[in-house]
């Protein structure tokens, strides 16, 4: 949540770490019983995405 713009509210912040957190799970389900190349890339895109929310 500290990733999050300060200007965000708190319903919206917890909103995205519960978003984030639910995508970790697929990505680590995918990772055991599917296609460790497609989790690989759901990781990367979602590094990506919340690089974009860094302020620094």
């Amino acid at each position: 949540m500290t990733a999050c713009p300060a200007e965000w509210s708190e319903e919206r912040r917890q909103g995205v770490a519960a978003m984030v957190v639910a995508t970790l799970r697929g990505l680590l389900l995918e990772r055991l019983v599917g296609d460790p190349a497609t989790a690989d890339a759901g990781l990367a895109a979602l590094l990506s995405t919340l690089a974009l929310l860094d302020p620094r």
